[in-house]
């Protein structure tokens, strides 16, 4: 699942030797890249990579592709098309799934079944929006659904988180927050996902306050408690009954970023550490909080990587990358980052994403090693002595074909 697991906890189980930061392997999809991140997952009686390529072409309702690798080789297993862009795969026994986003102006979703062995679909639904990755707990699969699409100062406002049978597709039920939904989180009882406004201002959007992390009931879909804060807010990640959730960039004027830790029953603060950079998605091993910050500027990308104490909120260490710094994950007593900026290429009248693969000591945030990457990436994904990240081709001519792809870092 996004993340490695239901909480988005950004942790993986990675046995094996350490990856070193060599290349081993590159795979190129058809249509451009592999922007999603990347999953893994047992079948075939081996390690299997189920990750989607990207088409950003938002002015037509295109077509994408899941696609299932062997994970040593690259090798292709299977190819599933679907119907325009398709976002992070949850993997659970038998069955991948995979959130849509047909790319219309009317923004609706979908939500594929596939088998994992053959990659034939097994149910689809259809959602009221754009839908998100997925994240499957028991015999149930939550992702939500919001407005997306383009317009110059266009808001968009209206989400719906689902809950779905697993083995049907059927609705259980649905969830109408205040205003857009998030990626959802996941805990034994709980379901917890960011709600906010944002506006397209040029090429990106920028969320609107206020904001909201929601917690609802995992049966029932009743709202349990709602959080509300002055700045927007990103995807949660649940940890031994504790929320933590960063205010991202393009905060409308918060001048930094905030780092919240709330308590999972009641929804009150416990902490929060605010930093001049924005806060992005953490990851929580142990009784430390890893997150990413950037802030940026006309001299361009700053970023930064911060260890800080669980229950108190305490700074450890901090780390500043060369560029900005995406969000971190963790294995076996290591830290994998993207750190990236664009730059402008005027042979080609175009920018590039030129960055970084980081690896960092967990402990002591002393730099292991880098890889050197062009195109934007996804966030890493490790699994048995490798690092796994896609690498996208933003547009039509942004970057060489052959810059894009599935990279496999041993």
């Amino acid at each position: 699942m996004y993340r490695g697991d239901k909480q988005r906890s950004g942790v993986y189980s990675a046995d094996g030797i350490a990856p070193r930061g060599e290349m081993k392997w590159k795979f190129e999809p058809e249509k451009r890249g592999a922007s999603s991140t990347l999953v893994t997952g047992p079948s075939f009686g081996e390690d299997v990579i189920f990750f989607s390529s990207d088409y950003l072409d938002y002015s037509s309702a295109g077509t994408t592709e899941v696609y299932a690798l062997d994970a040593d080789s690259g090798d292709v297993r299977w190819v599933h098309e679907t119907k325009g862009i398709a976002y992070t795969p949850a993997v659970l026994d038998k069955t991948v799934y995979v959130g849509c986003d047909d790319c219309s102006p009317s923004s609706k979703g979908q939500v594929y079944a596939l088998d994992t062995e053959s990659g034939n679909e097994l149910w689809s639904f259809e959602a009221e929006y754009s839908s998100s990755s997925p994240v499957v707990s028991g015999c149930t699969l939550y992702f939500s659904s919001s407005e997306s699409g383009e317009g110059y100062g266009k808001t968009f406002d209206e989400g719906i988180v689902y809950a779905l049978d697993t083995g049907t597709g059927t609705e259980k039920w649905r969830f109408q927050p205040e205003f857009t939904a998030g990626t959802p989180a996941v805990d034994d009882t709980t379901v917890y996902f960011n709600s906010f406004q944002y506006t397209i201002w040029g090429g990106g959007g920028t969320g609107r306050p206020p904001s909201y992390i929601y917690a609802l009931d995992k049966e029932t879909g009743g709202e349990k408690w709602r959080f509300e804060s002055e700045y927007s807010m990103g995807q949660p990640v649940v940890y031994d009954n504790t929320v933590f959730v960063g205010s991202p960039p393009g905060n409308s004027g918060a001048g930094g970023g905030i780092l919240y830790a709330l308590d999972a029953e009641t929804g009150e603060e416990r902490w929060r550490f605010e930093s001049e950079y924005s806060m992005g998605q953490p990851v929580v091993y142990d009784n430390t909080v890893f997150v990413g910050g950037s802030r940026y500027s006309h001299e361009g990308a700053e970023g930064l990587i911060l260890a800080l104490n669980r229950e108190t909120g305490k700074e450890k260490w901090r780390f500043k990358p060369m560029l900005d710094a995406g969000p971190p994950v963790y294995a076996d007593g290591a830290l994998y980052f993207i750190s990236g900026d664009t730059e402008y290429v005027f042979e080609q009248h175009s920018p590039i994403y030129e960055g970084y693969l980081y690896s960092l000591d967990a402990g002591t945030g002393k730099e292991l090693w880098t890889h050197h990457i062009i195109g934007i990436s996804s966030t890493p994904v490790v699994n048995n002595g490798m690092v796994y990240i896609g690498n996208s081709t933003p547009g039509p001519i942004l970057l060489p074909l052959d810059e894009s792809g599935l990279y496999a870092i041993e």
